[in-house]
């Protein structure tokens, strides 16, 4: 029983001394803030930046046939 006791306890530690699996919780967790970042930054600026492109391509085409505003 002692050896069972042992042995998990040194897969233990040698698991907590591990860094190797840290490394991807820690990209997961930079993915989750850059997804969160981006969400809030599409929906603070999407509508803007969609009218502003909006109203570039009336100009554009607009200017295609000669006329100017």
């Amino acid at each position: 029983m002692t050896s069972v006791y042992r042995r998990s306890q040194r897969a233990l530690a040698e698991f907590i001394r591990d860094e190797e699996g840290l490394t991807s919780v820690e990209y997961a967790l930079l993915m989750a803030i850059v997804v969160i970042a981006a969400i809030g930054c599409w929906l603070t600026f999407g509508r803007r930046v969609r009218r502003m492109v909006w109203l570039a391509n009336i100009c554009f085409y607009f200017a295609e046939w000669g006329w100017h505003p």
